[in-house]
């Protein structure tokens, strides 16, 4: 049941639009964990607490929640989880407007998931990285990550995430000065 209840609630938080749903089933997660005292379970329930608090506009409790397991976290989760905690760490610093430490928890949380099998995750967190480096002009390596990004996605068929990616594309190609070919990628969007 405490499954159910987690899974349920990562799904309304990473991939809908009304991610704030997720909070009484984050609440009866932590419940059930809590009470057989499954610890990757109660980890990854407080890693989902912290991203709604993103969602609600606390970035720096988000990370403060974060980095208070995060030792723990390390050691405790295989790659497949530990991923939610580093790209939430990442999104705490971004929204706080400290973007190098976001590249750098962002980047972690890409070589983590690059040692697993391809997932949904992995396009997203490209995505991700391509945001946070377009907001440091760094368009070229943007562009790549967003590209690839589209080219995985497309396996997993997430129009929320086409469009992340393509908005980043459309970026990074804008700041490169290739204006056409940002155009496109826009009117693609539309």
């Amino acid at each position: 049941r405490a499954w159910a209840e987690l899974m349920r609630s990562f799904n309304y938080l990473y991939f809908s639009s009304m991610p704030v749903d997720a909070e009484s089933g984050l609440e009866r997660a932590r419940v059930l964990f809590d009470s057989v005292g499954d610890r990757r379970g109660q980890l990854l329930t407080e890693i989902g607490r912290s991203r709604l608090l993103i969602v609600q506009q606390a970035p720096v409790p988000a990370r403060e929640r974060l980095l208070a397991i995060r030792d723990e976290a390390a050691v405790l989760l295989p790659p497949e989880d530990r991923f939610w905690l580093l790209n939430a760490l990442g999104a705490t610093f971004f929204y706080a407007d400290q973007i190098d430490e976001a590249i750098r928890y962002i980047y972690q949380a890409l070589e983590t998931l690059r040692a697993i099998d391809l997932s949904p995750q992995l396009p997203t967190v490209m995505s991700n990285l391509a945001a946070a480096l377009v907001t440091v002009g760094d368009y070229a390596p943007a562009r790549e990550l967003a590209q690839d990004a589209l080219e995985i996605q497309s396996r997993f068929n997430n129009p929320q995430l086409m469009l992340f990616a393509r908005s980043n594309l459309a970026e990074a190609l804008q700041g490169l000065g290739d204006h056409p070919a940002a155009l496109a990628t826009v009117d693609t969007m539309l």
